[in-house]
């Protein structure tokens, strides 16, 4: 009985999907005068370098499809009651067509009041990584924000998702303000429980200044160090939009470790027929240690509205060393990180 569920879950989910491709560019596929559902994702395809394929031995050729669906009511004047939820789809059959989930809540959302929802979601950290945030795949490694949540072991190593379950989660942005609170239930791995706030405002300028402060605690279980960290981000422009400038710097300090000191610093240029260019440094240490230390750079061009070529580069500059599970430098690789290229295919839906 089981397998047979799984069957027609598995059906009802590809019709899904093909009816968002199928429906010429539109995300809404069902709207009246109180309901709506979108159907969103994308398709993306990488020719990977050696040190940019999975197995870190040999080059190849990785796929990775990503499906989401978004469903909204009206429930009181402008307040609709939502439900949203993101995977991240296997695209080889060597990995026996699995989902992993990306995002997954539901409450409710406004205009004037702004965003409550609970379930599977960013942080209100987020608000201020996310500004560096901007490369396809690359590029979001000088921060400690990825370091919690449920992920993957994939290639002996475990990858943490960023995004937490079981959270409370509220925004606001209105009037150039963007305010961010969320509180982290027990459940999640390593996790007792936690909270995060930031705040943001962008002053409308002819090129807009942007100024965003978050904080994170979190209460981890035994074993593990609590920790909390604040971070800052100062931005410049409007991604897309011709010239944008970012920097994020983090300090996360833990009850007995010692602390990681992370920042990006990153910048893009967007010309009228969609060629993007965006370069990026990144950088992490604990104890004076150097855990990472990559400049990253990306170019991309839409050959259509919703189909996207590119190609990505990663560079390790300074040598990378080696610490104990009190973040304490024991050691140095003697050697910077491996470089490691991208080119890659992406058709949104």
């Amino acid at each position: 009985m089981l397998n047979f569920n799984k069957k027609y879950l598995s059906a009802l989910i590809a019709s899904v999907f093909v009816l968002g491709a199928s429906s010429a560019n539109a995300a809404t596929v069902y709207s009246n005068d109180t309901t709506s559902f979108e159907v969103g994702g994308r398709m993306q395809a990488n020719i990977n370098s050696v040190h940019a394929s999975k197995n870190d031995d040999k080059g190849d050729i990785a796929g990775k499809v990503r499906l989401r669906l978004k469903g909204s009511s009206t429930v009181y004047e402008d307040i609709k009651a939502v439900g949203f939820v993101e995977w991240e789809v296997a695209a080889a059959t060597s990995q026996d067509g699995k989902y992993k989930t990306r995002y997954a809540y539901t409450g409710f959302e406004s205009p004037t009041y702004g965003q409550l929802v609970f379930g599977q979601n960013d942080t209100a950290m987020y608000n201020v990584q996310g500004k560096t945030d901007l490369f396809t795949d690359w590029g979001n490694s000088g921060n400690t924000y990825w370091d919690l949540g449920n992920g993957d072991a994939v290639g002996g190593h475990e990858i943490k998702a960023g995004r937490q379950e079981g959270q409370v989660f509220y925004l606001y942005n209105n009037y150039n303000f963007t305010i961010g609170a969320a509180y982290q239930t027990a459940g999640l791995t390593d996790v007792n429980g936690g909270y995060s706030l930031s705040l943001g405002y962008d002053i409308p300028l002819s090129f807009p200044v942007g100024i965003h402060v978050a904080y994170d605690s979190y209460d981890l279980v035994k074993n593990y160090d609590d920790r909390e960290t604040i971070a800052g981000a100062l931005t410049g422009g409007v991604d897309g939009e011709g010239f944008y400038i970012a920097g994020m710097v983090n300090v996360t300090s833990y009850d007995r470790s010692e602390d990681r000191v992370g920042y990006e610093i990153v910048s893009s240029y967007t010309m009228e027929n969609s060629l993007k260019f965006i370069v990026g440094y990144e950088h992490v240490e604990a104890d004076s240690a150097i855990l990472v230390s990559d400049f990253v750079g990306e170019v991309s061009y839409n050959l259509a509205t919703n189909f996207k070529t590119f190609l990505e580069v990663q560079v390790g500059c300074s040598d990378i060393d080696v610490i104990n599970t009190l973040n304490q430098k024991i050691g140095t690789t003697g050697e910077a990180s491996d470089s490691k290229f991208s080119v890659g295919l992406q058709y949104n839906f």
